[in-house]
């Protein structure tokens, strides 16, 4: 049953990954992939508990999305493999960018949502040792959504696809993940209420 659900997992995220390299098939290759591989990874450790990777990984996604961002609005970007001196600043400058460049989306919205983000994987102690908490479940999920509502609108500002299609790809990425089980006060309780008791108990182990 678990090398069924690991091929599973794996097809999923490769249709996911697939599916978004067609969504964002107008943005320059060296943005593209580094969107996706950070975007997917953070999905990924966050659906595998792991929320001081999702932190990293948030990083990294934020870091990308600047350097796009600078391309696009001033045709000039931090090249990759230099340090970003100071990202929330960086996302400033953006938002000063003549309105006739961009839409304010790209502009102004998105900068202060990848600042906001960045400075919880840093002050939460989520990428970094000495944050005044310790990487947890509602950070993570924090960080999941804000970088999912990112990435979907620049989709629906850059994508390549029909209407439809954007916004079928907008509503599957923007779905929230319920977890299976739920854990509080130290007990546990298995959600999916469709599995016969020996399932329930399989997935408790």
């Amino acid at each position: 049953m678990y090398e069924r659900k690991t091929r599973m997992d794996s097809m999923s995220t490769r249709a996911n990954e697939l599916a978004l390299e067609v969504a964002l098939k107008n943005i320059p290759k060296r943005f593209r992939q580094r969107i996706i591989e950070s975007y997917v990874g953070l999905k990924s450790a966050f659906a595998e508990g792991q929320y001081d990777v999702c932190g990293v990984r948030a990083g990294k996604f934020c870091e990308t999305m600047l350097r796009l961002l600078q391309d696009r609005l001033t045709g000039v970007s931090t090249p990759f493999g230099q340090k970003i001196g100071n990202l929330e600043n960086e996302c400033s400058k953006l938002e000063r960018t003549p309105v006739t460049v961009a839409p304010e989306s790209l502009r102004v919205m998105i900068p202060r949502a990848l600042a906001f983000l960045y400075t919880l994987r840093n002050k939460r102690g989520i990428a970094h040792v000495g944050g005044d908490v310790d990487a947890n479940e509602i950070d993570a999920v924090a960080c999941i959504r804000i970088a999912d509502w990112c990435l979907c609108e620049l989709i629906r500002v850059v994508h390549a696809l029909s209407l439809e299609e954007a916004q079928a790809l907008l509503d599957a990425i923007a779905v929230r993940q319920i977890p299976q089980i739920w854990t509080v006060v130290g007990k546990k309780r298995v959600l999916n209420s469709s599995l016969d008791y020996k399932s329930q108990t399989l997935l408790l182990l």
